[in-house]
């Protein structure tokens, strides 16, 4: 895993449209994330999110971004140690409503260009 690079190329794995997405949300100030698997490249964006508990207020990763859920599953474990050492541990939390408008819905995994992204809500 590595943060990704601000001179992210385009290439036959990852598309220059999927790249500029990458590189905007790093602007927002979420965490841009490639890993490589068998010489193909598999990006990832998370969100840095706080949340308030009885110990104060605590960091987080949020899932923003990614081409789909079985890629995250596979690199859970290199994700999970890549954000810990940032200090931002992801967390699994199932309890923001999504609106949508027409058809097709959102696929999970895909919270890009939202306000959650944008303004870190």
């Amino acid at each position: 895993m590595r943060a990704v690079p601000h001179d992210l190329a385009g290439g036959e794995d990852l598309s220059r449209t999927q790249c500029d997405l990458r590189l905007d949300h790093q602007g927002y100030g979420c965490v841009s994330v490639t890993g490589t698997l068998n010489g193909r490249r598999h990006p990832f964006v998370f969100a840095r999110c706080r949340r308030r508990t009885k110990i104060g207020w605590l960091p987080y990763a949020r899932l923003v971004s990614c081409r789909g859920l079985d890629e995250l599953a596979r690199f859970a474990g290199p994700l999970g140690r890549f954000l810990a050492l940032r200090g931002v541990p992801g967390r699994f939390l199932d309890e923001n409503p999504r609106y949508f408008k027409g058809a097709p819905a959102p696929r999970p995994g895909d919270l890009a260009y939202t306000e959650l992204s944008l303004f870190g809500i």
